[in-house]
């Protein structure tokens, strides 16, 4: 299988493939993955084509065409709101005007029999803390591949194997461990993270793996109520907890600028000044963001776009 992998395109973009068009994308925070097996020419040069469109003018386009909407907001040209596209590059109180278009994330061909897609990790503890139970799923692309095999490990220390054949494109199994180190943030106690590796097999031969790292809590979204309405706060592993910390914006307003160190460096300061939260206002973040936070004590919370609409989520992804 031979797929062309599209991370991030920003925004109005139109593909093509030796003159056909193959996709047309109007979403910057949204992947797109396309089988061209049967497109590529094997014995000669292939050509593609990225032609992008002025988000700018595409947001003014589809506002005007819906007079019925009321558009509003605080700052910028409320077309903007409009498209899926990063809203400070139309300007914000703390940033210049910066209209981007073009490739953000990466570009690339993979070649491979089969892969896994995604790796999900759902669970539980127990009312006693004592006992983690959930669901580890792989969903697997490509046909040679008829088994995962699943394991989870403390450190070097193996606490859960097994294997399971893949159904409708997803291999899953139960898992479970008994007395697990729990993550805490940042001041409250530690964060072990524990590893799942998943692998998948075509009869003896490994073809494809994916890892994760989790760390295990139970976070609850305290809402009782109170002399004023209600209250809002978080309790993790029944502990409650304090919830300072700092709005995230771009740290750079060209987001491929941003490297790994100038991630870790930034993230570190708010560690070193005992912020154990981090809010997230939609703007692009890497993988390495997550992992950091993960590792090192903080939690998020998160605005995130979809499709056309917009909403908000907490999440404890750390």
């Amino acid at each position: 299988v031979h797929v062309l992998a599209f991370d991030g395109l920003d925004t109005f973009a139109t593909v093509k493939l030796n003159g056909e068009t193959i996709l047309e994308s109007d979403n910057m925070f949204i992947p797109h993955r396309l089988d061209v097996t049967k497109k590529l020419q094997f014995e000669s040069s292939n050509v593609l084509e990225i032609d992008f469109a002025s988000a700018r003018l595409e947001a003014i386009k589809i506002k005007d065409q819906h007079p019925e909407h009321k558009w509003v907001g605080f700052n910028g040209d409320m077309a903007r709101l409009a498209v899926r596209k990063a809203q400070y590059h139309w300007g914000w109180d703390w940033g210049p005007i910066l209209n981007t278009c073009g490739p953000w994330r990466e570009v690339r061909l993979e070649t491979y029999q089969a892969r896994i897609e995604d790796l999900r990790i759902d669970y539980k503890l127990d009312g006693s803390l004592k006992t983690v139970q959930g669901t580890i799923s792989a969903r697997i692309e490509g046909s040679s591949a008829s088994k995962v095999a699943f394991a989870v490990y403390d450190g070097d220390r193996l606490v859960f194997k097994e294997s399971a054949k893949i159904s409708d494109s997803v291999a899953k199994v139960e898992f479970h461990v008994n007395n697990p180190k729990l993550w805490f943030p940042h001041g409250y106690g530690e964060q072990p993270l524990y590893t799942v590796i998943a692998t998948a097999l075509a009869g003896d031969v490994e073809v494809h793996e994916a890892k994760r790292r989790t760390g295990f809590r139970k976070g609850e979204l305290i809402q009782e109520p109170d002399k004023v309405g209600k209250t809002f706060f978080f309790r993790v592993n029944g502990v409650d907890v304090f919830c300072g910390g700092s709005d995230w914006i771009p740290a750079d307003s060209f987001t491929p600028r941003v490297t790994e160190e100038k991630y870790r460096k930034w993230l570190e300061m708010m560690v070193d000044g005992y912020q154990l939260m981090i809010r997230c206002v939609l703007c692009p973040i890497s993988q390495y963001f997550v992992s950091y936070i993960d590792a090192n004590h903080q939690l998020e919370y998160g605005e995130a776009a979809s499709g056309r609409k917009t909403f908000s989520t907490i999440f404890a992804t750390s």
